[in-house]
């Protein structure tokens, strides 16, 4: 119940500070941190150790996967946690994001060495 409420509070926080503008810094740095739907490309292959080109292909080349990323609660949902990170915590139980994030985790890493 405690992930639910900070999430809900932390949601509220940002849409009040969306709907008063630029009142200060920190609700500018929100707008704009906001306004950026993706990691930039350089942040994506210094995560990754791939280019983000390398990462189409390999998800190009999956087509199940690629199904799963069309999915618009599964676009929002990695857009979120692009961004924040913690908001995992909102799509543990929602199979079908997670399913999408293992098998983007397993496309990404190599398997373990045995």
């Amino acid at each position: 119940m405690e992930a639910g409420d900070i999430i809900q509070k932390v949601q509220q926080e940002q849409q009040q500070q969306a709907s008063s503008g630029t009142s200060g810094s920190s609700s500018s740095s929100a707008a704009a941190g906001s306004a950026m739907p993706f990691p930039s490309a350089s942040a994506v292959q210094a995560q990754l150790g791939m280019s983000p080109q390398d990462l189409m292909q390999r998800l190009m080349a999956r087509p199940e996967l690629l199904q799963k990323f069309q999915d618009p609660k599964v676009q929002q949902a990695l857009q979120e946690v692009s961004q924040q990170p913690w908001k995992i915590v909102k799509y543990l139980f929602n199979s079908d994001v997670m399913s999408a994030i293992k098998d983007l985790k397993e496309m990404v890493q190599p398997p373990p060495k045995k």
